[in-house]
């Protein structure tokens, strides 16, 4: 809290337990933003590992397209019925799918999401999954231009628009898709509805550095010019 610095660790041996009884139950009453920043963080942790140029993945790109699909059917259930049990439930176990490991099998995993939205938690405090829900449509966008193949059949697999010739197009019809399910669960898409009128655009640079160092994930290796113009794309 005294540097304003918010860092992962990664130790599956010691964070994920071996065995886990969970009660869907529980979950009735937790507000909808929460429940859609968990879904929203759900969804990431996934593309995460969706978002890769490992080739012939063909059978986790399936088990990621399909928890994707799961995620969003049945957040629309919750939405309108916070109590629905077979829904809370397939969203934790959706939760559990999506972050032990499974569908990054094989796959090199990307995290430049991630280390961008922890900038915006560290500095203003803000709801992870919500800070994702701004940054990762930013990040998509970003990549139709520089590296769409992966994005367009994303697009295509998850969210059904047809495909075509030009995958820049298919991949922004996609990020169009997302932020479009992202705004009905009650979630920002932009600095401004996340309540950041104005981000210190150049602090969060700083600091990613710092965190970070000079380049930034994997799908497509970002330098801090690359992360400005994302930051810029989620205003």
């Amino acid at each position: 809290t005294e540097t304003l610095q918010k860092l992962g660790l990664c130790a599956p041996e010691h964070l994920r337990p071996v065995f886990s009884i969970m009660n869907p139950e529980l979950t009735y009453t937790l507000p909808a933003y929460q429940t859609a920043c968990g879904i929203a963080d759900m969804m990431a942790h996934v593309m995460e590992r969706y978002f890769t140029n490992t080739p012939d993945v063909e059978i986790s790109d399936r088990l990621c397209e399909g928890t994707l699909t799961a995620i969003i059917k049945e957040a629309y259930r919750v939405k309108q019925q916070p109590d629905n049990y077979a829904a809370r439930a397939n969203i934790m176990w959706c939760g559990t799918v999506a972050h032990n490991g499974t569908c990054g099998v094989g796959r090199e995993e990307d995290w430049a999401s991630h280390a961008l939205e922890h900038e915006i938690s560290a500095i203003y405090n803000v709801a992870h999954g919500a800070g994702l829900a701004v940054i990762f449509p930013a990040w998509m966008a970003f990549m139709a231009e520089h590296n769409p193949a992966k994005i367009a059949q994303f697009a295509h697999r998850v969210f059904d628009i047809p495909k075509s010739e030009d995958l820049e197009e298919m991949a922004l019809a996609g990020t169009a898709r997302l932020k479009h399910f992202f705004r009905y669960m009650g979630l920002p898409v932009s600095f401004k509805e996340l309540g950041i009128e104005h981000p210190d655009i150049d602090r969060m640079l700083v600091s990613l550095r710092r965190n970070k160092g000079e380049l930034l994930g994997n799908y497509v290796k970002l330098t801090m010019t690359d992360c400005r113009e994302i930051y810029r794309l989620a205003l």
